[in-house]
């Protein structure tokens, strides 16, 4: 988990570089959604990048935990390549919010990836969840 502004975003991928170093990518884990969680207020945000395990166990230390917490999500599906992920949010932000009666819960919103993406080619399409007042 880090912190990151809309200046040091472009350092995002890397995590995702570290989670495949340490092995949690490998082809066994890969049939499980990756995820990718953000929380903060804009200026400011913690990502978390993982993939969904319901064991519970011990984690290695440099890794965290995280549980989205039951609320209403709003879910929109991009089958298109990952390099267009900052026009979808900003899609979701400026578009879809500004035109629509829900506004954000204000919870953290994440980005799912399912066992048809596929992180060498960026292709397979992702889903991006907002939690919303309903």
């Amino acid at each position: 988990m880090h912190e990151y502004t809309c200046e040091t975003g472009a350092a995002i991928p890397s995590q995702w570089e570290l989670l495949a170093r340490d092995g949690a990518l490998s082809d066994s884990a890969s049939r499980r959604p990756t995820y990718e969680v953000r929380d903060g207020d804009g200026e400011r945000f913690t990502y978390l990048c993982g993939m969904e395990d319901d064991r519970v166990c011990e984690l290695p230390r440099k890794w965290n935990r995280i549980v989205v917490p039951d609320q209403s999500y709003t879910v929109f599906t991009w089958h298109g390549h990952v390099s267009a992920i900052r026009s979808v949010w900003n899609t979701i932000w400026n578009e879809w919010f500004a035109r629509l009666e829900y506004e954000s819960s204000g919870g953290p919103d994440f980005e799912r990836y399912g066992t048809d993406f596929n992180p060498v080619t960026g292709t397979g399409g992702f889903e991006v969840w907002v939690p919303i007042r309903v």
